[in-house]
C-alpha cells in the first residue's frame, strides 16, 4: 500500500459527485411517507381545533307559525342572532318579531305592535360557567392536541434523522473498507510477476507462487465479501436516500464521499451538555406529555367549575313600533337571575377524583421520562467521547501498521524477509485501515446518536 492508504482510511476517492450527510437530512421531510402521515395527524389536529371554535360561532335562528285552521286567524315570523362571547361565557341575541291577526291567550307572548319590534338579550354566568365552560375547555383540550400532535412529528424527525444517518455513515465505512479490500488485492496482483521473476531466477523457492495466488484468492474473495456489505448497506439507505418522487435509490459505490472529515465532536459535544436542563425540558416526548396535563388541567378546571351552582344574570329589551296600543309600543327592559344547583354534586365530584388522580400519575410519569432522557443524553455524551478517542488511536495504529507493511515489502523486495510475513503485515494493514474506517462511522454515529437524545434536528418542524 502507498501514502494513499490512510486517505482510503476514511473513504475512497471515485471522481463521481458525492453524498453529502447534509444533502441526504435535506430531503428527508419531502420525500418520507411517514412524514405525510404525521402532516396528516397535525392537519387533524387542526382540524379538531377549528371545530371546537364551533361552539363560539354566530348562530341564525328563524321561524314562522301560522293558524291555518280553528277559531283564531293569526301568524308570526321571528328571525334573530345569537352567540357566546369566549371570554365570560356570556350570551348575547338580537333579533325582529312581528305577528298579525288575534291570537289566543296562550300565544299573547308573540303580539307585537302593528310594525313588528325589535329585541334583545343577554345572559352572563356568576359562577359555574363564568371561569370556563365546556365549550372553552373544548379549546383549551384540542389546542393542547395539536400541541402534541406537534410533538409528536417532531419526535418522527429525530427519529428519522437518526437512522438515516446510522445507515449513511454505515454505508460510507462498507465503501472505505471495500477500497481498503480492493487494494490489498491489487498489492497481490502486482506483486505476482516480481514473484514469479525471482522464483525463475532461484531467489525464492516455486512454492512462492502458490503461496501468493493463495494470498490473492483470499483477498479477492474478501472484495467480494465487502462488495455484498456495500450492496446490503446502499439498500438499507435507499429507505432514506429517495428520488424527487419518492421513490428508494440505492447509491452508488462512486457517490461514497471522498475524504470525510472527522466530526468536530468535542466542541458542540460539550456545548450541548451545557445546556441539558433547556434541551430535555424541549424533547418531544416531554412536549407531548406536557400537552397531555394541559388537557387535563382544562379537565380539571371545569370540572372544578360543574361544581358551583349555576347562577345567571339574564336581560332583555324590546320596543314594537307602529299602532296605538302603548302596552306593545313602549320600550322594555326585564332583569332576573337563574338559579341551578345540584344538591349532592356526586358526578361532578367523581369526575375531579378522577382527573386529579390521574394528573398525579402523569406528573411522575413526566418525573421518570425526564430522568430517563437525561441518562441517555449523558451515555450518549460518553459515547461520543469514547468513539472519538477510538477513532484517534485507531488512526494512530493504522499509520504503524502501514509503515511496517511498507518497510516489510522493502526487505522482501531487499531478500531479507520471506513472502508470509509479508502478507502477514500487509493483513494487520488492511485491518487497521478498515477499523479506521469503522471507527470514524461510529463516531458520526454516536454524534447522531447525541442530537436524538437532545431533540435537535436540521429540520424545520413540521405543519398541518
Amino acid at each position: 500500500m502507498g501514502t494513499e492508504l490512510l486517505l482510503l482510511l476514511i473513504g475512497l476517492a471515485f471522481g463521481a459527485e458525492t453524498i453529502e450527510e447534509a444533502a441526504l437530512v435535506a430531503v428527508l421531510d419531502d420525500r418520507q411517507p411517514i412524514v405525510q402521515v404525521a402532516r396528516a395527524e397535525l392537519a387533524r389536529a387542526a382540524g379538531a381545533r377549528l371545530g371546537t371554535s364551533g361552539a363560539f360561532d354566530l348562530k341564525l335562528k328563524g321561524k314562522a307559525d301560522s293558524a291555518v285552521a280553528g277559531y283564531y286567524d293569526w301568524s308570526a315570523v321571528e328571525i334573530a342572532a345569537e352567540q357566546q362571547i369566549p371570554g365570560w361565557g356570556a350570551r348575547v341575541g338580537a333579533g325582529y318579531r312581528a305577528s298579525e291577526g288575534a291570537l289566543p291567550v296562550y300565544y299573547a307572548e308573540r303580539e307585537t305592535a302593528v310594525q313588528g319590534e325589535v329585541f334583545a338579550s343577554l345572559s352572563v354566568p356568576l359562577l359555574r360557567d363564568g371561569f370556563t365552560d365546556a365549550g372553552r375547555a373544548a379549546i383549551t383540550m384540542a389546542e393542547a392536541d395539536l400541541g402534541g400532535a406537534a410533538a409528536r412529528a417532531r419526535a418522527l424527525q429525530v427519529q428519522l434523522q437518526r437512522e438515516a444517518l446510522a445507515a449513511y455513515w454505515g454505508w460510507v465505512a462498507a465503501v472505505a473498507k471495500l477500497g481498503v479490500a480492493e487494494e490489498q488485492a491489487a498489492l497481490a496482483v502486482a506483486r505476482d510477476a516480481a514473484v514469479r521473476a525471482r522464483v525463475s531466477q532461484g531467489d525464492l523457492p516455486p512454492v512462492a507462487v502458490t503461496d501468493n495466488q493463495r494470498a490473492l484468492f483470499e483477498r479477492q474473495a474478501e472484495v467480494a465479501a465487502q462488495r455484498q456489505k456495500v450492496q446490503q448497506s446502499a439498500a438499507k439507505l435507499s429507505v432514506y436516500w429517495r428520488g424527487p418522487d419518492g421513490a428508494p435509490r440505492s447509491p452508488g459505490v462512486d457517490e461514497a464521499p471522498a475524504r470525510p472529515a472527522p466530526p468536530d465532536g468535542a466542541a458542540r459535544a460539550t456545548a450541548l451538555m451545557e445546556r441539558l436542563p433547556s434541551l430535555l425540558a424541549a424533547r418531544p416526548e416531554i412536549t407531548e406529555i406536557d400537552a397531555l396535563i394541559e388537557q387535563l388541567d382544562a379537565e380539571l378546571r371545569l370540572a372544578r367549575a360543574q361544581r358551583l351552582p349555576g347562577l345567571d344574570v339574564v336581560g332583555s329589551a324590546a320596543r314594537g313600533f307602529g299602532g296605538d296600543d302603548k302596552a306593545l309600543t313602549q320600550p322594555e327592559l326585564v332583569l332576573g337571575l337563574r338559579l341551578d344547583a345540584p344538591a349532592q354534586q356526586r358526578k361532578a365530584r367523581g369526575k375531579l377524583d378522577e382527573l386529579e388522580a390521574k394528573r398525579l400519575s402523569i406528573q411522575q410519569k413526566r418525573r421518570l421520562m425526564l430522568d430517563k432522557a437525561a441518562a441517555e443524553a449523558q451515555g450518549a455524551f460518553a459515547a461520543v467521547e469514547g468513539t472519538a478517542a477510538a477513532w484517534a488511536l485507531a488512526r494512530q495504529g493504522a499509520e504503524a501498521a502501514e509503515a511496517l507493511a511498507v518497510a516489510e515489502r522493502r526487505r522482501f523486495e531487499a531478500g531479507d524477509t520471506d513472502l508470509l510475513t509479508v502478507y502477514l503485515r500487509e493483513q494487520a494493514a488492511g485491518k487497521a485501515a478498515g477499523e479506521v474506517a469503522e471507527a470514524l462511522s461510529a463516531w458520526h454515529v454516536a454524534l447522531a446518536d447525541l442530537d436524538a437524545a437532545l431533540a435537535i434536528t436540521a429540520a424545520a418542524p413540521l405543519q398541518p
